[in-house]
């Protein structure tokens, strides 16, 4: 009587407690379809049990899904496991199974990375097929725990410290006011069948010796509570993060000066003014936006700040995931490294017109007697009696120099362009007017050459539009 008085009262208080949790954090709702994974090990296997038990008094229905990986000898045993308890129980039942290894040396990933992919991916299918409405993992308190001395360890910010969140979209962790060793009590107590992974004794992954070396130290050594303090660490982390994610919504605004596919241009001037922390998050924001959230630590973040730290204009670094950031004046241009600008020239019939594929962009010639009403739209406008007649319109050559209107003396184009603060990634696209062998005539939509430019003389004005 007294073993199974025992029983009664741990089944139903961990029943309790994470029924409680549910309700608390809003994990489950009326009329929710869970999709549940399941690997087979105790802790999916506890979550399993636990769900099929409260999906009435939730008002919900749960699926089981399993995937398998290929990678080990058990792993048909283990969806075996999963199959025959999911029947016996009732419970729906979808599995698949993929050659990780295999997708790994495809995708060139680490078969961790490769497996939770896939794994994910499934899940989402099963969802769409099935009208499921959320997805749940076993992941508990030392999962949480290890998770924030892992993040520790490479360097992470108060982001990361949230380590495991409770709810994250769709995906919901109802395990998380729980210890592994109450799961594995509340297993042996309800009889509940599961089957043990072998590799996560290895210590090969920085995870598992978090999980066999350190926290244990940790909690022998220093603290035996280490555990669940990590937890509310990862607690107040989340708070903090979301009280400065809301404020960097407000900033991002004002930093951001353009967006376009695949490249982002902030204001220094305005990211700069800002606290070094909304600093850090604002272009975390910012790489999350070119090529998502996952992959970057803070490092990547102050790689950039020192970036903006150093003086004059052009500079640039590679960052990880092949993203740029680059220091255009008082601009940071962050997106794929810039496409080499291929030469070109084309040459010119006037009147006429000219498409320059290399930069989208038409160009109409056409000539006017002194005296005419001059073009109201923006023109370059030139005495065609003084320029030589083989005209072309072409990208700069190194050596290019002009006779710019206004200045005494000839001008680089390359240093015309920097005084100007022409960004660099522009310059070798931008458009000349020239004489096929000869002198160059104007950076059309910058400045005239004296050589060519219209005076109170000129009879006949060559007029340069764009269309």
């Amino acid at each position: 009587m007294v073993s199974v008085f025992s029983v009664n009262i741990k089944e139903s208080f961990m029943r309790d407690k994470v029924k409680k949790f549910i309700v608390e954090q809003g994990l489950i709702t009326a009329g929710d379809v869970v999709i549940v994974g399941v690997s087979g090990g105790p802790d999916s296997m506890a979550l399993l049990h636990l769900l099929h038990g409260l999906m009435r008094e939730l008002e919900g229905r749960i699926i089981a899904a399993h995937f398998n990986h290929q990678l080990r000898e058990e792993a048909g045993e283990e969806e075996e496991l999963v199959r025959g308890y999911c029947r016996k129980q009732g419970i729906e039942f979808y599995c698949r199974s993929q050659d990780i290894r295999n997708k790994a040396r495809q995708e060139r990933k680490s078969l961790e990375e490769a497996g939770r992919d896939a794994r994910y991916q499934f899940f989402r299918d099963l969802m769409q097929e099935t009208g499921g409405t959320k997805m749940a993992t076993a992941h508990h308190q030392d999962d949480r725990a290890e998770g924030v001395l892992l993040n520790l360890i490479r360097g992470s910010g108060i982001k990361g410290l949230r380590s495991i969140m409770p709810e994250n979209g769709n995906l919901i962790r109802p395990l998380l006011c729980v210890r592994r060793a109450e799961i594995m009590d509340y297993l042996a107590e309800n009889s509940v069948p599961y089957c043990l992974d072998p590799s996560n004794n290895e210590t090969y992954y920085l995870r598992n010796r978090i999980r066999r070396q350190l926290l244990p130290c940790l909690e022998k050594n220093f603290n035996p509570r280490m555990v669940e303090n990590l937890n509310r660490l990862a607690d107040i982390a989340r708070d903090e993060n979301e009280a400065m994610e809301q404020q960097s919504s407000i900033l991002w605004p004002q930093v951001l000066i353009r967006q376009d596919p695949g490249k982002l241009i902030l204001n220094i001037q305005k990211l700069q003014g800002f606290h070094p922390a909304y600093q850090r998050r604002l272009l975390l924001h910012a790489l999350g936006l070119l090529q998502g959230m996952s992959g970057w630590s803070i490092a990547d973040v102050e790689y950039i700040r020192e970036l903006l730290a150093r003086p004059g204009s052009g500079r640039q670094i590679k960052l990880r995931q092949d993203l740029v950031a680059q220091v255009n004046y008082k601009e940071l241009h962050l997106g794929k490294p810039d496409a080499k600008a291929p030469a070109y020239c084309y040459p010119v019939k006037v009147p006429g017109e000219v498409y320059i594929k290399e930069i989208d962009c038409t160009l109409v010639f056409t000539i006017i007697a002194a005296g005419q009403d001059m073009p109201k739209t923006k023109a370059a406008c030139l005495d065609y009696d003084k320029l030589e007649k083989d005209l072309v319109i072409r990208s700069r050559q190194p050596g290019d120099y002009f006779y710019p209107t206004g200045l005494n003396g000839k001008k680089k184009i390359k240093d015309f362009f920097i005084d100007i603060k022409l960004p660099r990634a522009e310059r070798d696209f931008y458009p000349l007017l020239a004489a096929e062998k000869g002198n160059i005539y104007a950076l059309l939509g910058l400045r005239i050459d004296q050589r060519g430019a219209a005076g109170p003389d000129s009879r006949n004005i060559l007029v340069v539009q764009k269309r």
